[in-house]
């Protein structure tokens, strides 16, 4: 029985102890083959933007797709071997009944020989059709790189519009106070009226001043509702245009995992 090896090794930047009944050196190019496909990863324009449990079904999407490449590639191979071994023991079926049917296995071997030959332009038409697969893969991945930049650029957007939005409600706020201080200016004024006759008519003048203070007022107040309820239109339209956005990118990502399989 095999003992099991232990075998530290260093896997995306980080050190790990694998145990296995393989050897060192197995486990080893197993760890190499992980940092490659980490390497080819990273090297992709949206990697960076991704969350970690998406960059780990990526690249465990990827792992998977080689292996089964490799393992169709593989049977593919094995097939061959078997339809070959087949066709060499027919041969030899062949020759042994019939030494003098020379002729006949000439023309065993041409029809062999066209068969590997259209084997072999088949091979070339599945190349043909991977690297087109390849290409329409990269297509998308170019696509999804866009719509996250686009996604990027909205919310900066969005953040500097509520920015600009909170800087409105200071001022609304601040205006409302003035208002109110000046309503209350207004007040004690009026009181003072009821008590200090004499005074009436440089009151009525402090009264006009701070009537037509408190208009201007309400007037600021008037607009900066209505910047508020313009700047609340923009924030809506840029909620929809991000939303619109993240389902691209979430088409995108489908149709990246289908063309990767």
């Amino acid at each position: 029985m095999k003992n099991k090896n232990d075998v530290e090794v260093l896997i995306n930047g980080r050190k790990y102890t694998i145990c296995g009944f393989e050897s060192a050196e197995y486990l080893q190019k197993v760890a190499t083959y992980i940092n490659s496909k980490y390497m080819e990863f990273k090297d992709k324009d949206y990697y960076y933007s991704l969350d970690m449990d998406l960059r780990n079904i990526l690249l465990a999407v990827n792992i998977a797709d080689d292996y089964f490449k490799a393992k169709k590639e593989a049977w593919i191979i094995q097939k061959d071997n078997e339809r070959k071994d087949k066709m060499v023991l027919e041969m030899k079926h062949e020759v042994l009944d019939s030494q003098s049917g020379t002729a006949k296995v000439g023309q065993e071997n041409e029809v062999l020989k066209d068969d590997l030959e259209e084997a072999e332009k088949k091979i070339v038409e599945l190349n043909v059709k991977n690297e087109d697969n390849m290409t329409k893969v990269a297509a998308l991945e170019e696509k999804l790189s866009h719509v996250e930049a686009q996604r990027s650029g909205n919310a900066a957007r969005l953040e500097d519009t509520e920015k600009r939005n909170g800087e409105l409600m200071s001022k609304l706020e601040k205006a409302e106070k003035e208002n109110a201080r000046l309503k209350a200016r207004l007040e004690k004024a009026e009181k003072a009226n009821a008590g200090l006759k004499a005074k009436q008519e440089e009151t009525e003048k402090i009264n006009a001043e701070l009537k037509a203070k408190q208009e201007e007022t309400e007037k600021a107040n008037a607009e900066l509702k209505a910047k508020q309820e313009e700047t609340e239109k923009e924030n809506a339209e840029l909620k929809a245009k991000n939303e619109a956005a993240e389902r691209r990118i979430t088409d995108l990502e489908n149709k990246n995992r289908r063309g990767k399989r």
